[in-house]
């Protein structure tokens, strides 16, 4: 999808004159348009697919900013920058925002950087940049991390008293482009002058007048300030609208043609007794009228698939593989991407966790005090002692006669992709010669029967799920769900895997979604985000 944005920037500098707030947006990375630090008016459109916007609130923060992109684009330019850096625009941001910031307690920078369909933003210090999403008809400021208040002790008498740490570099991704979604930034003073609610509530009614409308509100509080705001528009850029009337008028003459000779050629036909319908065909077409007019499609979920494929598109590297499996239990619906073995890294321990208790389910073994407490490490925190101890249970001390057992087991589910061939370890001085493996179908299959109670006896399959419950690893598929939602997950991670795989539980319908990502040349926080992402996006069409 092509999208052209419509940018309008307004920056006024105070009656004090002490710094400025600057501002600029960047088009493709190729060159900077526009840069200003004196009271100024930008109103424009571009068609790039790369774009930077950027608020800064201290006195040479966009000069820095524009040379530190300059020297990006000088290595990108001379393919010296390697692909790991160069399309890690969540890092990128990160570090200029340090860089620029670094050793200045006043300055604020507010980043936003549209790539490819997806949006980024980071910043340093108060980060003010405001969403308007045209399906929610409201504007809202975008949340970062906030870090912990420090406590500082008076030595006079001894009490302690809490105070603001100053926010450093921070970036997120906010999701990806959609057309009449729409974007603002504001300087540091805009935004302590007016607030947060203010802001947002002039966002949403004025839109694009917004930034004229907020430094004419602001000056009138304090005109000394210097108050600057960048509003960003995204529309779908329509290429082909003289192609697509070709093609309708020549349907309509087509049409017409046929309309006309329609008589003529009827004459040559003999006729006919008009056929009266059967007594089955009538039953069939009362029964379609009888049919809700909500029936579900078959298989729903399809809708979905474009939604994650643009997400997952996001993930770079030359032999990066992107899948995931995704399963409505109310009504069946079910799509998968991609349902070849990968690196399964901690999901192994689902394998594991099933086989334990598939052989303590036949007698095999007893799940004592000890072994509990092993399995509870393994799931919920994935401790990688506890799991290699219960590989070597599972294969009665031999840990190798373990393995065997294990993918076994999982051959015998219907999870055919995967298989245990070595114990995990946090770093390895070698390579290894084999690997741990399994793909999102398999995963899907376990934990539905986990969830239908069917793994093993209903008791252990109970058992097994408040584990996953328990999970404490959700920076992943929980990331940007509600709170307030119960979710049974297992997560799997190294420096060239990022996988998850989750039980949701909803009122209007609980659900399967397994990611993995393996061999990104992304930032680890940045594949996770990706997966993060792409269960958002799930979650709301589910629910919706």
């Amino acid at each position: 999808m092509s999208y052209k944005y419509k940018i309008n920037a307004v920056s006024y500098v105070g009656e004090s004159q002490q710094s400025y707030n600057e501002f600029f947006f960047a088009d493709n990375l190729s060159s900077v348009n526009q840069g200003v630090c004196n009271g100024a008016t930008i109103c424009t459109e571009s068609k790039g697919k790369k774009h930077v916007f950027s608020v800064a609130s201290c006195g040479d923060a966009a000069s820095k900013l524009c040379g530190y992109l300059g020297d990006v684009l000088l290595c990108r330019n001379s393919g010296k920058m390697r692909i790991k850096a160069q399309y890690d625009l969540k890092s990128r941001m990160e570090e200029a925002s340090t860089v620029i910031c670094r050793g200045d307690e006043e300055a604020e920078l507010s980043m936003l950087c549209i790539d490819s369909g997806n949006v980024y933003a980071a910043g340093f210090g108060d980060i003010n940049i405001y969403h308007f999403s045209k399906k929610d008809k409201l504007a809202r400021k975008i949340a970062f991390p906030q870090s912990p208040l420090a406590s500082q002790t008076d030595s006079a008498d001894d009490s302690s008293v809490a105070t603001k740490v100053r926010q450093p570099a921070r970036s997120r991704c906010i999701g990806s482009v959609r057309s009449g979604d729409e974007y603002l930034l504001v300087g540091s003073a805009l935004q302590s002058t007016l607030g947060d609610e203010q802001i947002c509530d002039i966002f949403t009614k004025h839109k694009g007048d917004a930034p004229s409308v907020l430094i004419e509100t602001a000056y009138a509080i304090d005109s000394s300030c210097n108050l600057t705001a960048i509003h960003i528009a995204a529309k779908k850029q329509h290429k082909a609208v003289w192609f697509s009337l070709i093609a309708l008028l020549a349907i309509a003459c087509a049409a017409a043609s046929a309309y006309m000779l329609a008589p003529v050629l009827d004459k040559s036909k003999p006729t006919q007794a008009p056929q009266l319908p059967s007594a089955s065909s009538s039953a069939d077409s009362a029964a379609e009228l009888a049919m809700p007019e909500n029936e579900p499609k078959p298989n729903a979920l399809q809708e979905l698939a474009p939604e994650l494929d643009t997400i997952a598109a996001s993930v770079t590297g030359a032999q990066s593989k992107v899948a995931y499996y995704v399963k409505n239990l109310t009504t069946g619906d079910t799509i998968v991407k991609d349902d070849s073995k990968m690196y399964s890294a901690s999901l192994i321990k689902l394998y594991i966790m099933a086989e334990i208790y598939r052989q303590a389910d036949a007698g095999e073994l007893t799940i004592d005090a000890s072994i509990k407490d092993k399995l509870t490490r393994m799931i919920t925190v994935s401790d990688n002692d506890a799991c290699n101890q219960l590989a070597q249970i599972a294969g009665g001390g031999d840990m190798e006669l373990g393995f065997q057992k294990i993918t076994s087991n999982a051959i015998s589910l219907g999870c055919t992709h995967t298989q245990q061939k070595n114990d995990l370890q946090a770093v390895r001085s070698v390579p290894i010669p084999v690997g741990n493996f399994t793909s999102v179908k398999d995963c899907g299959i376990i934990l539905e029967k986990i969830y239908k109670g069917e793994l093993v006896s209903a008791e252990y399959s109970a058992e097994m799920l408040e584990l996953l419950k328990g999970q404490q690893r959700r920076f992943k598929i929980p990331k940007y769900l509600p709170d307030d939602v119960t979710i049974a997950n297992k997560t799997g991670e190294t420096s060239t895997a990022q996988n998850d795989v989750a039980i949701i539980y909803t009122d209007k319908a609980d659900y399967i979604i397994c990611i993995m990502i393996n061999d990104y040349a992304n930032s680890m926080d940045d594949a996770m985000d990706i997966v993060a992402r792409m269960s958002e996006v799930a979650y709301n069409y589910i629910v919706q």
